[in-house]
Formats: structure tokens, sequence, C-alpha cells
């Protein structure tokens, strides 16, 4: 399993040079190693396409029209032809040596859960918990309509044993893999949830104003699906941060 990379699309047009060598060098190396690799890859390799996708504005949220709306960003959807970010194409470019060793790519949507650390530029769920906790506001850049399906962690998991439990059969696959459809949620829709008090600040560079997975291929080559909804796995990554923030570390 490789599940080592940088992480932040902010950090990434900072330092671009660092950002491929941990995530495209990085990954090379683990290709080359000639163990096929299961790799967290991201769904930031199909760039500003997402961008061009039809929209339509809802009081809370926005979503997809068209062809994706209620389905999602499936595997033959391109990534050519449009501006990625560095974030973007190291992990793409790892992820390219990663298959033609034999290995299997997840390009992932939000990932959360307990002992996830967020911070304001990635790992937002707990970001926003932590937020809460500590009794401050959140900065939401841009008008918080953005829309992102969350897998919890527990369900990730499952899908990285079934995984490896096949991998003689899924060799050079990628998968699109997030909470589906069903576990979407808008930014200014968690805030009502956690009760969180909120500024805005500018848009940021390459955001997607929408994107969740179409995770069809994962069922039907798996039998995976997530098990917990958003509300559910919510509730227990805001039991564990309070159980931490209670610590006399933080």
């Amino acid at each position: 399993y490789h599940l080592a990379g940088q992480v932040a699309v902010t950090t990434s047009y900072e330092n671009p040079k660092d950002d491929f060598h941990t995530n495209a060098y990085g990954s090379f190396l683990v290709a080359d190693s000639g163990i096929p690799a299961i790799y967290m890859s991201t769904n930031k390799v199909y760039g500003d396409n997402v961008n061009d996708v039809p929209l339509k504005e809802l009081d809370t949220r926005y979503d997809f029209d068209g062809d994706l709306a209620e389905s999602g960003v499936h595997e033959n959807f391109s990534i050519d032809s449009k501006k990625h970010t560095p974030y973007g194409t190291s992990k793409l470019v790892g992820e390219l040596y990663i298959r033609e060793n034999g290995g299997i790519a997840n390009r992932c949507s939000c990932l959360y859960g307990p002992h996830q650390h967020g911070n304001v530029d990635q790992g937002w769920f707990s970001h926003f918990i932590f937020e809460k906790l500590r009794g401050n506001e959140i900065t939401i850049f841009g008008d918080g309509k953005q829309v992102r399906d969350a897998l919890y962690v527990d369900d990730l998991i499952d899908l990285l044993v079934l995984q490896g439990e096949n991998i003689a059969e899924l060799r050079g696959e990628f998968f699109n893999i997030g909470g589906g459809y069903e576990n979407t949620i808008s930014l200014l829709e968690f805030c009502e949830m956690l009760e969180l008090p909120k500024v805005f600040g500018e848009w940021r560079p390459s955001d997607q104003k929408v994107y969740y997975s179409n995770i069809n291929k994962a069922k039907e080559r798996l039998g995976w699906s997530p098990k917990i909804g958003i509300k559910e796995g919510v509730e227990r990554t805001k039991k564990w941060a309070e159980s931490f923030y209670s610590e006399p570390s933080i």
C-alpha cells in the first residue's frame, strides 16, 4: 500500500519541485521496486475538465447538470487537454508509474474520520470540527456552495483490503473512490450541521465547484459500497475530536 504523499494543492503551488519529488519521483521509486502497489491518487488528476461540466445552482449547493447529475465523475472522464494543478500533475505521474508496474490507483475524493488532523489546506472535515471545538469561525473560500462526496475511513479500509485480496485480477486498474452522490455535502451545509460560524474569502485557484465520484466500478468489480453515511461518520469523528481536544497536549 502506497499511502505517502504531499497532500495539498496550495503547497504544490508554493513549492512545485518538492511536490514533484515526493509524489512523482517518490512513486516512481515505489513502482521501480517491482512490488505492485495500491496507490492513493486524487480526483485532481482530472484537472480543469471538471469545471467545464454544466452546473446548476441551488439554495445551499451547486450540482452537476446533464449526464453527470446524481451520477458523478466516472473513470472514462478525460484527464487531457485542460489545466492541472502541480499537485494533480504529480499525482497523475505517480499513478501512471504505479499502474504500469502492475499496481492499482484510487482517485479519491474527500476522505475523513478519526485521527485526521486537518488544516485550511487539506482534511477539511476535521479542520471544521476542530475549529468548532475551539470556538472559532471558519473562513470559506468562495461562496460555500462547493460540493464534495465524503468517504469515512472505515469504508476506505474495507475497499483497500478487498483490492489487496484481488490484486492479481486488478493490476493496472484505477477506480474513482468517494462516498458517491448519496454522501455529498456542501461547505454551507456542513457549517449548518456543525452550527459553525463562517466568514468568506476569495476563491482559491483551481477549486472545483462540484466534484463527486461515480463509484459504480468499485461496486461492480469488488462488491464494495460505503456503509457509513455522513451523519454517522461526522458524529464518530466529532466524538474522537472531543476526546482528543480534552487531552492536555492540545
